[in-house]
């Protein structure tokens, strides 16, 4: 039965989990061309091949600076409270740093 599905090479990837460390470089599915990945983005989390979750604990910390860069004027005013600031540090910042990470596999 075909439901009319359209595979694009150029956007698709692969990334293949496994306790052994087979790798293969390449797909061929139906003639088409996959391309294998070692780690990916998904809805903010790098998602990876390893079991290390250093990658994503420094790319969250990359995120936190940049949020608070953007806010920085803000933060660092005197004619803003301080719980507007609280406010936004919980609100903005905090979620940016923890998004996740009761995933994270910490050993």
């Amino acid at each position: 039965m075909e439901v009319g599905l359209i595979i694009n090479e150029k956007k698709t990837k692969y990334l293949k989990c496994t306790k052994k460390d087979i790798r293969t470089e390449n797909s061929n599915i139906n003639n088409l061309h996959i391309e294998q990945v070692r780690q990916y983005k998904y809805l903010w989390s790098i998602i990876n091949d390893s079991k290390s979750i250093e990658e994503e604990i420094k790319e969250r910390i990359a995120l936190d600076t940049k949020a608070y860069n953007a806010n920085q004027k803000f933060f660092t005013s005197r004619l803003v409270t301080k719980y507007s600031k609280l406010k936004l540090y919980i609100t903005v910042i905090r979620p940016i740093v923890t998004y996740a990470s009761e995933t994270w596999v910490l050993i």
